[in-house]
């Protein structure tokens, strides 16, 4: 079964479709789109693994995790970012 680009979710506020009719020229837009996906899918659960380790005293699992995110968000950047170059 197929999901529709209208309802499947690029980041909270923006759904496949939206980000489709930006990629034809908005360029901002999707840069905003782009900015706000990686927040909440790596950066915000990083951040809050962080704060939920300094309140515990077996803290060294959620840092962890915390740092396999951040480690997983500079790879999905520059992989991005190559894939990029190539397009130019």
């Amino acid at each position: 079964m197929r999901t529709s680009e209208e309802k499947l979710h690029y980041t909270s506020e923006h759904t496949f479709a939206k980000l489709k009719d930006a990629l034809r020229g908005d360029k901002e837009m999707v840069i905003q789109m782009f900015e706000q996906r990686v927040k909440e899918l790596y950066l915000e659960p990083a951040r809050l693994l962080i704060k939920c380790a300094k309140r515990r005293r077996n803290y060294i699992g959620s840092l962890f995790s915390a740092g396999l995110i951040c480690v997983s968000t500079i790879d999905f950047l520059g992989r991005y970012y190559m894939g990029c170059q190539e397009e130019m």
